[in-house]
């Protein structure tokens, strides 16, 4: 299972606070949870750059090199959401 603890899609390419929802998942169910990274995504023609609500538009860029950068697994008990946060800022680093 992914989730995205944002809580929803970027408007301008940075990574917003993680919400509390992992918190509440993880005290149903006790796992690792494994950090992930989208680097590239932002300017792609699955990002809002350069969009408005209800408008088509053509993307930056048609070929856009996406990476999933995945982390080492984080402990339940050390998964809170500003440390998930502060993992997944390091896994993507400058480059959105």
């Amino acid at each position: 299972v992914c989730i995205f603890p944002e809580g929803g899609l970027t408007a301008d390419g940075e990574i917003a606070t993680f919400r509390p929802g992992v918190e509440r998942i993880l005290a149903q169910r006790a796992v690792p949870v494994i950090p992930l990274a989208i680097r590239g995504l932002w300017g792609s023609i699955f990002s809002r750059r350069d969009s408005a609500p209800g408008r088509m538009r053509l993307p930056r860029r048609f070929w856009s090199r996406i990476v999933l950068a995945v982390g080492e697994p984080v402990a339940p008990t050390e998964a809170s959401a500003a440390t998930l946060e502060q993992r997944v800022r390091e896994l993507r680093g400058a480059w959105a």
